[in-house]
């Protein structure tokens, strides 16, 4: 169970350092008009508002996502040292679920304003919007877990009426 803990560990160290990158490399290039990808877009007129908005809400988004995965580290963490049917480990099961559910609706949305409203493209490299379909496997990941965290609630409230029975 340790080495798998520390697999998961790992494996999520990564892909959060990987958003991190994404994340900084956006903002520098929108919110503060650095062309990090040297690709030759930003003009003397700046970048919109709007952008900058958008940009910051990604960030926030990818802030949502770090705190549910902080929570899932402590389930896992919880779990390798306790018992498994707990109001705690419950309670850490909705809060992930919520976490992640909130990153993927607003990620989601950021990813459509662009498609919806007068948007211009020059800046497209630095917001990624590829990634709709990760933001609808975050929602779902979320719903699972808030399904998971009830699921987990109901198995204690059972193991506590049968630790009561002789």
């Amino acid at each position: 169970m340790k080495a798998l803990n520390i697999l998961i560990f790992t494996l999520f160290t990564i892909l959060l350092i990987a958003l991190l990158g994404n994340v900084v490399l956006s903002i520098l290039g929108l919110v503060f008009e650095k062309d990090v990808l040297h690709l030759g877009h930003f003009s003397s007129e700046g970048v919109p508002i709007y952008i900058k908005l958008l940009a910051l809400v990604k960030g926030c988004v990818f802030l949502l996502f770090c705190l549910g995965v902080f929570y899932l580290m402590k389930i896992l963490n919880r779990l390798s040292k306790s018992n498994y049917f707990s109001e705690k480990h419950a309670q850490l099961f909705k809060t992930t679920g919520v976490y992640f559910i909130i990153s993927g609706i607003l990620g989601f949305c950021s990813s459509l304003y662009p498609l919806l409203f007068s948007f211009d493209f020059s800046h497209w490299q630095y917001l990624n919007f590829d990634s709709k379909n990760l933001y609808i496997v975050l929602i779902i990941v979320g719903l699972f877990f808030i399904v998971f965290g009830r699921v987990t609630a109901h198995g204690y409230v059972i193991k506590k009426e049968n630790d009561l029975t002789i």
